[in-house]
């Protein structure tokens, strides 16, 4: 039966455009009927707001129902879960990383979670996932059942928890010795620091994967200046599951539009998900930017395509004028500095920012400012920057904070 149903997925990445516009419409349908019915959040959200969702007739009507976010979930709590009926299954309940410090419980049914961990498996097998291949999975602890396939040598993977050492991450990662490697970033970095930097001394992957988090430019470049494989970007959320997957023709992220509607209003990803009945996610500020890409995909893929996500609204500095700027412009000012292990970035008031520094060695004076310089010219305003040498970064889980705002 899930090899039916994931040909079935696999086949759906070739529709064209009017059959891929139908089948969303019609998940669309279901989930808005069965969301105003049965979830008491919607219908209190929908009556409150005079709107209706027997109006929506076509994807983009959905402009006329109001954008929720996290917050709301929070608030609403199991009022945004459809009850239980007899004779239903236990639900299945995750938790988002709280990477924006706001931590989220979703409910999913069992076919939910099966439909999403079928759709993970169809993105892999796009980016080059073979059946001899071993893909090593380097972030969070999770459940790994060994399927038949693996019992048959076929797909095998390993799930290499954040929790370990990056001693013991670098041991296992190097005695399993994997073709993809699948990161956090910042869960690899400091594996990638254990090892000099040379990681490609202990494993050789064909692929990198990154995915949760955005990969620092000057960290991105270094890494696979080292390992020479070929990069993937994977985008997702634990609220709706997988959203997108890079292609091979590297031209962009293609949206899994036959799980998932985008929208994206002034840069800001929203999204709805066509698949999630148990907690329903309709209109939905993910709080990523992003923007789509035109035009045919040479690789064959027929789901619309976006860049990807630069980033969260978390990592937006607040500038002294009230505007905003990407962190990634001050990542560029650390490019070259070998001896910073790790960094982070506080901003404690729209003009202040206060760096923190990992260091192997203690560096002079004359380069502290001279970084101290190239920060305060990367933005459009200056800062006055406070930069502090630390021995270590305190954890933060599996997802370390680049930048944290106190504001």
């Amino acid at each position: 039966m899930r090899l039916i149903e994931l040909a079935g997925l696999w086949r759906n990445r070739r529709l064209d455009p009017e059959q891929l516009r139908r089948v969303q419409l019609s998940r669309l349908k279901a989930v808005l009927a069965h969301a105003a019915q049965n979830v008491p959040f919607y219908r209190e959200l929908y009556q409150a707001s005079g709107s209706r969702p027997e109006d929506i007739q076509a994807p983009e009507d959905l402009t006329r129902l109001p954008i929720i976010c996290r917050q709301d979930l929070r608030r609403a709590g199991q009022t945004a879960v459809t009850p239980l009926g007899p004779g239903e299954p236990p639900r299945i309940e995750i938790s988002t990383s709280g990477y924006s410090g706001e931590p989220l419980k979703v409910c999913l049914s069992p076919a939910e979670r099966r439909r999403r961990l079928l759709r993970e498996f169809r993105a892999l097998l796009a980016v080059g996932f073979r059946p001899p291949d071993k893909l090593a999975i380097l972030g969070p602890q999770r459940a790994n059942p060994r399927g038949w396939h693996e019992r048959l040598g076929l797909f095998r993977t390993r799930i290499i928890p954040a929790a370990l050492t990056a001693e013991q991450m670098l041991e296992s990662l190097q005695e399993f010795s994997p073709d993809i490697l699948w990161v956090y970033p910042t869960v690899l970095h400091p594996v990638a620091v254990r090892a000099g930097w040379r990681l490609s001394r202990y494993i050789r992957p064909r692929i990198l994967i990154s995915s949760s988090q955005v990969f620092r430019p000057l960290y991105r470049e270094r890494l696979l200046a080292d390992l020479q494989a070929e990069p993937f970007v994977m985008y997702a959320a634990m609220e709706v599951g997988r959203i997108g997957v890079e292609c091979p023709a590297h031209n962009g992220l293609h949206i899994d539009a036959d799980a998932v509607y985008l929208e994206i209003l002034d840069g800001q990803v929203v999204v709805t998900s066509l698949e999630n009945f148990t907690m329903p996610i309709i209109r939905y500020r993910l709080g990523d930017q992003s923007e789509w890409i035109e035009g045919e995909c040479p690789c064959g893929c027929t789901f619309p395509r976006i860049k990807a996500p630069a980033g969260r609204d978390a990592d937006m500095v607040l500038l002294p004028s009230g505007r905003r700027a990407s962190i990634a412009m001050l990542d560029y000012a650390l490019r070259g500095e070998d001896w910073i292990e790790q960094y982070r970035f506080v901003q404690e008031a729209p003009g202040r920012v206060r760096l923190y520094l990992a260091t192997a060695r203690r560096p002079d004076e004359t380069t502290i400012e001279q970084i101290r310089a190239r920060l305060i010219g990367a933005l459009e305003e200056p800062l006055d920057y406070e930069i502090c040498l630390v021995e270590r970064m305190p954890a933060d889980g599996a997802k370390f904070k680049t930048f944290v705002s106190l504001i």
